[in-house]
């Protein structure tokens, strides 16, 4: 059976209000770690 993604971690790169740049590090099947920026808008409206 081969091993899910497991998280590496987690940094906050930008912070400004409700809104927030960060970077989760993950490792996935194959082995490579991978880096995903994530803005985090918080509660919003969009029209």
């Amino acid at each position: 059976m081969t091993p899910g993604w497991t998280r590496l971690g987690s940094a906050a790169r930008y912070t400004r209000g409700t809104l927030t740049l960060r970077e989760d590090a993950w490792r996935p099947p194959d082995g490579q770690d991978v880096v995903y920026p994530v803005l985090a808008v918080g509660v919003t409206v969009g029209v």
